[in-house]
């Protein structure tokens, strides 16, 4: 059973739910939520272009912000409003990505700036947040522009993330005054950490082909990922060598995935451009797929907003294939108001349920 939770006409590009609270953003606005109840906390518009991430951190309630306007916001709580603080990050390029680490005392934005890192934390001797940048060398990584990142879950240092040419690295973002040399001492990546080392640099499956996103597979020390890739592809991939291990195809559409999440130690959710959510999960170095979690009905008549989305579009195609079938009407039940009708773009999982956002401006809930 699938339940609208927001339609609001135009894409949702990411949105995230922590401690009740709900975060959207849609074009260059951030609505805020109270989860439980969607009653509307506060509106952010202080970004002059596209929301490309947002992402709160569960222990401090920080919300956090990026944009194509260069720059990123973090959202403190403050009597039941929050506080606006821009980060310095000193990037001339759009800003991709970004993600809190577990602690909550820093976060990873990904830029199209040269393919530079920002490692960003609050300088209390300045009242400020600000960005400590990660400049690549050339010989290490080719793209000039990065996309997704993932934190290690074994500690809040290391740092997975890959650029627009399909090249995936591994960094340290090791910070003196923040972090404990005692979280690296059983890490499989080596002894040293300084900040900006390249701990591993691999072209997944060797085909430079960009990877939209990543997710470690939970309790394998960091080793084992699951890759999504732009040509549809679902790979699982050994980091700490380089290798693939397995790579499978959705058989139904053979279409891109924007994200991939775990819900459990062995299950992980896809979805992206096929407009629905698949059930995955890790199965003796297999992976093995389970179900579609979101598939469309076909049985409930479409209401406005959904005619009005189709417009240009679907319903002119139908139009045109009835044109041609010498004069025999042939219609057909569109799809379920409680379906994606366009790419979804995000997802997570709360109390059991999928939630779902797409570019047809839907927050969609759903049952696992």
């Amino acid at each position: 059973m699938a339940k609208v939770l927001l339609n609001l006409k135009s894409p949702i590009r990411s949105f995230c739910i922590k401690n009740d609270v709900l975060a959207v953003a849609q074009e260059n606005i951030l609505f805020i939520y109270k989860y439980s109840t969607l009653a509307l906390i506060q509106t952010i518009d202080n970004h002059d272009k596209t929301i490309t991430s947002v992402d709160i951190n569960e222990r401090t309630g920080n919300i956090l912000t990026t944009s194509e306007d260069r720059t990123c916001l973090v959202l403190t709580p403050s009597n039941n409003t929050y506080k606006i603080s821009q980060v310095a990050t000193r990037f001339l390029k759009s800003i991709n990505y970004g993600k809190w680490n577990v602690s909550g005392n820093k976060f990873i934005i990904t830029s199209s700036d040269m393919g530079q890192l920002g490692v960003c934390y609050f300088d209390e001797s300045i009242n400020w947040w600000i960005s400590k940048h990660i400049s690549i060398p050339e010989t290490q990584l080719h793209g000039n522009s990065l996309k997704k990142c993932c934190w290690d879950p074994e500690n809040d240092i290391l740092i997975t993330f890959s650029d627009n040419l399909g090249n995936m690295l591994t960094v340290s973002t090791f910070l003196k005054h923040l972090d404990n040399k005692e979280d690296l001492k059983d890490s499989i990546y080596g002894q040293k950490f300084p900040f900006g080392k390249v701990l591993t640099t691999w072209y997944p499956n060797d085909d430079l082909i960009p990877i939209n996103d990543m997710a470690y597979v939970p309790n394998t020390r960091s080793q084992m990922m699951v890759l999504v890739q732009v040509d549809g592809s679902i790979t699982l991939f050994d980091n700490m060598n380089g290798k693939t291990v397995f790579k499978a195809y959705d058989q139904n559409s053979f279409k891109p995935f924007n994200v991939v999440k775990f819900i459990t130690d062995t299950e992980f959710i896809v979805a992206g451009y096929n407009n629905n959510a698949l059930l995955y999960s890790v199965n003796n170095q297999t992976l093995e797929f389970h179900k579609t979690l979101t598939e469309a009905k076909r049985e409930v008549p479409m209401k406005n907003d959904d005619e009005e989305q189709f417009a240009s579009g679907i319903q002119a195609l139908k139009m045109f294939k009835n044109m041609d079938s010498r004069g025999i009407n042939k219609t057909e039940v569109p799809i379920s108001n409680d379906a994606h009708v366009m790419a979804i773009t995000d997802l997570t999982v709360d109390s059991g349920n999928l939630i779902t956002s797409g570019l047809d401006g839907k927050l969609i809930v759903h049952a696992i």
